[in-house]
């Protein structure tokens, strides 16, 4: 399976990363990111050659002869986002929705493609915050979530892209060194008090990176058939679980 993945200097994004290069299925990956990844990331990364990284100035804009080898792919897990906080609703709503918008306007060439083959598989990591039931989505970032969830799934047939949209709850590196780049200070001193607490007391609202990781490369490669989506922070434990016993 070729692989498409972004947002790797995040918390899950790292994670899939090293599920993907660990994957014997996964036979290419191809990261677009802003920059050259960092020496934390490639060095806490197993050493493979089957990773690439495409710069990638401007997410709204794409080089002309980038689309093409972008639809030559098999799947996407879209990992890129970042925290509201600080954010206006404009800068949010870019980062978080146009910019989907736009790596599905240039993946366009799928639809010739794939015409005869399974669909290309487009895995957005969302956030529990999206679930329009909760009282939480009437909040800035769990509408413009919501949003782009809502922009993938009406996605036409004919687009010969399939979403597989993932909505995990809290979740924290396990790794400290990961922890350390991805998490601020006082994000890591609450984490001391707060991860216990969640991962035994509400822990239907917990799940560690690893399952992130796991549950979103059994996405790209299919695992999760039938007509469902959408997979909440219980549904995606569930069903790992599931496979574990089987």
């Amino acid at each position: 399976m070729k692989l498409l993945l972004t947002g790797v200097t995040g918390a899950a994004g790292c994670q899939i990363f090293r599920e993907a290069v660990t994957d014997p299925a996964v036979t290419s990956i191809t990261i677009l990111s802003r920059r050259a990844l960092p020496d934390w990331l490639t060095k806490s990364i197993p050493e493979n050659d089957k990773t690439n990284t495409v710069i990638v100035d401007d997410f709204l804009k794409y080089p002309a002869n980038l689309p093409p080898k972008l639809a030559a792919h098999d799947a996407c897990i879209w990992a890129l986002g970042c925290s509201s906080v600080g954010k206006s609703e404009e800068e949010y709503t870019k980062i978080t929705y146009n910019y989907v918008t736009h790596i599905i306007a240039a993946l366009g060439e799928v639809a010739k493609t794939r015409v005869d083959s399974e669909p290309f598989r487009f895995v957005f990591v969302s956030a529990a915050g999206a679930d329009p039931t909760k009282s939480s989505s009437k909040a800035m970032y769990g509408r413009i979530k919501r949003e782009t969830e809502l922009y993938l799934l009406n996605l036409p047939v004919e687009s010969r892209i399939r979403p597989i949209i993932l909505r995990p709850g809290y979740f924290y590196p396990e790794d400290p060194n990961i922890a350390k780049q991805t998490r601020s200070t006082a994000e890591r001193a609450l984490s001391v008090a707060l991860r216990p607490l969640v991962s035994n007391f509400w822990s239907s609202n917990y799940i560690p990176t690893q399952e992130i990781g796991q549950f979103a490369m059994k996405a790209a490669k299919g695992s999760w058939g039938g007509s469902e989506q959408i997979f909440n922070n219980n549904r995606m434990r569930e069903l790992l679980r599931g496979q574990e016993a089987s």
